[in-house]
């Protein structure tokens, strides 16, 4: 098969479905191009040495792809280039698959980008990690309403003309809520794939890890990792870290991830404010592969603050559980539930610092456990059902079953 995987941005979990949906697919002799916005540090997270794979860019400049900033308009208007440069790319190159690895908010792009185009495309599919169409009325305006309404039209009417060939998506109960919107045109072509697993890769003692970091040996870790955008709420951590009261010891905050909403000086008006037992350590840059699992095996817990609008599950949250690490989470979108049915952790109410502050604090002072007992078999089964091989076979059968029907 020749593939493109299409998505705009690199970050977080988008370069990893990519990395891992390659992967599978490359080892099955498979021919994949990836095709993004333009050249960033991210990229180095591919395969980018087998002859298998190649990387297409939409735009020469080297910088990293940033929707938040450029706008409605313009975001949608270079999506729709993007798409049409895609296609004419899949065209020239008898690609036979077009898998959009993040759809949402891009519906109508699609849409009118192959409204345009006078030639017969390859079957095309996408994944929905967070469907946002479930945000109730008090997480949206009446003009967002009307936009989400839209987009959700445009999706099942692209499905039942099979101008979108189906929609992957990363649970069950997303399935689900997208049925119970697009009825019998979804029921064949939305397919749940597990949220996807990669083991922690290294196996060294937290003492270890810490050293290799620079981390205080006797402190308490509690880690943020991943980009610091606004909806994960770093900044709730960082005022839950000026309310901790600890009897005993001291605390470390660390932040890592690329600067976002939050950055470095952000950061600093709020260590102006801490308690004396407790520091914030930052790393607000790109971190290799390699230096990854260090940080996870540092750490005592992993904090989870995102706000009421994150609505999908989380690499965090899976990195966390891959690297036998209890959470503390905001009880939203499928995290919530999926620390508290598998016992990973604690579940907090999102955008409350006052009781994250709370928790932290009984944990470092020894007045709750966080890890239950069996945590470490949830945990070991947990990894192996969601290992993101799984995942990719389910993807790259969904593409043969389209190529090959009657197989």
């Amino acid at each position: 098969m020749k593939v493109i995987l299409f998505d705009l941005r690199t970050s977080g979990h988008h370069i990893e479905y990519v990395k891992y949906l390659a992967r599978c697919m490359i080892e099955k002799g498979d021919k994949v191009y990836f095709f993004t916005a333009s050249k960033d540090e991210n990229i180095e997270r591919l395969p980018l040495k087998n002859g298998k794979f190649e990387v297409i860019y939409a735009k020469e400049e080297e910088a990293p792809y940033k929707p938040s900033e450029t706008g409605f308009w313009r975001r949608n208007f270079n999506m729709y280039l993007s798409l049409r440069k895609c296609f004419r790319f899949a065209k020239d190159n008898e690609v036979q698959i077009i898998h959009l690895m993040y759809l949402e908010w891009n519906e109508l792009s699609l849409l009118l980008s192959q409204l345009l185009t006078n030639y017969d495309l390859p079957p095309i599919f996408g994944t929905m990690v967070a469907p946002y169409f479930n945000l109730g009325k008090g997480e949206r305006s009446i003009i967002k309403g009307l936009y989400y309404s839209l987009n959700n039209v445009t999706m099942k009417e692209m499905l039942k003309w099979n101008w979108l060939e189906g929609v992957f998506t990363m649970s069950r109960k997303n399935r689900d809520m997208l049925l119970s919107r697009w009825g019998v045109v979804g029921k064949k072509k939305v397919i749940a794939v597990p949220d996807p697993v990669e083991g922690i890769g290294v196996q060294v003692s937290q003492s270890k890890a810490r050293q290799k970091l620079g981390l205080a040996r006797g402190n308490t870790i509690f880690l943020f990792f991943g980009e610091l955008r606004w909806e994960k709420g770093p900044d709730i951590l960082l005022e839950a870290a000026k309310g901790m009261d600890l009897r005993k010891g001291n605390v470390s905050v660390v932040l890592a991830g690329t600067p976002n909403d939050i950055d470095e000086e952000s950061v600093e008006r709020y260590r102006k404010s801490l308690p004396g037992d407790v520091e914030i350590i930052t790393k607000l840059d790109f971190i290799s592969d390699e230096q990854v699992p260090y940080y996870y095996l540092s750490s005592d817990v992993v904090v989870l603050p995102y706000r009421k609008t994150y609505k999908g599950t989380s690499g965090v949250l899976q990195r966390a559980i891959s690297a036998m690490r209890p959470v503390i989470a905001s009880n939203v979108g499928q995290i919530g539930e999926i620390v508290r049915s598998n016992g990973f952790g604690v579940n907090v109410e999102p955008e409350d610092p006052d009781s994250l502050a709370g928790i932290m604090s009984e944990y470092h002072n020894g007045d709750i456990k966080i890890k239950p007992e069996g945590f470490k078999e949830n945990a070991r089964m947990y990894n192996e059902r969601h290992h993101w091989k799984n995942m990719a076979k389910k993807i790259r059968n969904a593409y043969k079953k389209t190529l090959n029907p009657t197989q």
